[in-house]
């Protein structure tokens, strides 16, 4: 099965719809700061965004259902 955002990748494609969410395979990304990063403020700040209502909206529009703990 092709997911949502690689259709929505393609430009000759249209998505029609989603399938029920009985029938949907997730995928859970996670993220975090090594102990090793070289810039860890910088990577939380980048975490802190893709918490933010605008990276969600944009995550959404790409086909990506954001969850917030």
């Amino acid at each position: 099965m092709i997911s949502p955002p690689a259709i929505l990748a393609d430009p000759g494609v249209e998505l029609a719809g989603i399938l029920p969410q009985a029938l949907q395979s997730y995928v859970v990304y996670t993220a975090g700061v090594s102990a090793a990063a070289q810039d860890a403020g910088a990577a939380r700040t980048l975490l802190e965004y893709l918490t933010t209502p605008a990276a969600m909206a944009v995550m959404k529009t790409k086909g990506l259902e954001p969850v917030v703990p």
